[in-house]
């Protein structure tokens, strides 16, 4: 009987420690996975940008910052400048006037792979680390993917043409055809530094006429949009880390 009442005490004290301890520990638990599953922040730094999810909620975002999710869509508007940051201190600037999709954002052990496309606009990419050889990241157009694994560069899509802009190391790129999303035959090129090449949609490489890079000129590395980033990317100790953006982002969820 002395046995039954001490298993019952022990019982009954241990529900006690649950009762009170378990919800503060719950909610711990529960802070540190959000905070682990915020990957990637967005910065409004200039004007305003749309954030749109994937079940077409559209979310205006003025000057202030907001998670960012695989499937997303992002506008910057006109007089815009926004910056996301990821996960591995990456960041990719939007200029005014783009649009860009996270299609891929995605982590196993130090593989990290992602891919945006950018629709229309401008976008300039820093990795500040060369990433693991079984990760990725792309920038994808209509008609052409530019892959790296560590350095600065740039993607625009106009109304005709893609153009990929490399300020350090080298981007691999590879013209697609638009329609089927097939790489074309004369369609890859090594992009070094402080090069550019160009992909037309009404003259696509071919064995023929393949696509080719040309160096930048004096004038070219005048052009304002890309003296800024190269600039910014020459400043680095300015640019906040992706932990910092997150704690921000953390602590306007809990206001």
């Amino acid at each position: 009987m002395k046995k039954i009442l001490i298993v019952i005490g022990v019982v009954i004290i241990a529900a006690g420690l649950v009762w009170f301890f378990g919800p503060n520990l719950i909610k711990k638990e529960t802070s540190k996975t959000e905070a682990a599953e915020i990957d990637i922040v967005l910065e409004v730094a200039v004007g305003s940008v749309v954030l749109k999810n994937n079940q077409g909620q559209e979310t205006t975002i003025t000057k202030g910052i907001a998670e960012v999710v695989e499937g997303d869509i992002v506008k910057a508007q006109a007089d815009s400048l926004a910056v996301l940051y990821f996960s591995d201190d990456t960041l990719m600037r939007l200029d005014q006037n783009t649009e860009i999709k996270v299609e891929t954002f995605s982590r196993e052990g130090k593989t990290l792979k992602t891919a945006v496309s950018l629709a229309l606009g401008r976008v300039w990419s820093r990795l500040e680390r060369v990433i693991e050889a079984d990760s990725l990241y792309e920038v994808r157009t209509s008609n052409t993917v530019a892959a790296v694994r560590g350095t600065s560069f740039g993607v625009s899509r106009d109304q005709e043409k893609t153009e990929v802009i490399v300020s350090e190391k080298t981007v691999e790129a590879q013209a697609i055809d638009p329609l089927t999303k097939q790489p074309l035959a004369g369609g890859f090129i090594k992009i070094g530094e402080k090069e550019r090449t160009r992909v037309f949609d009404a003259a696509l490489p071919s064995l023929e006429k393949p696509l080719q890079a040309e160096k930048l000129g004096p004038q070219d590395l005048e052009e304002k949009w890309l003296k800024f980033n190269l600039e910014e990317d020459g400043e680095q100790e300015k640019e906040l880390k992706i932990k910092d953006k997150r704690s921000a982002l953390e602590e306007k969820k809990r206001a």
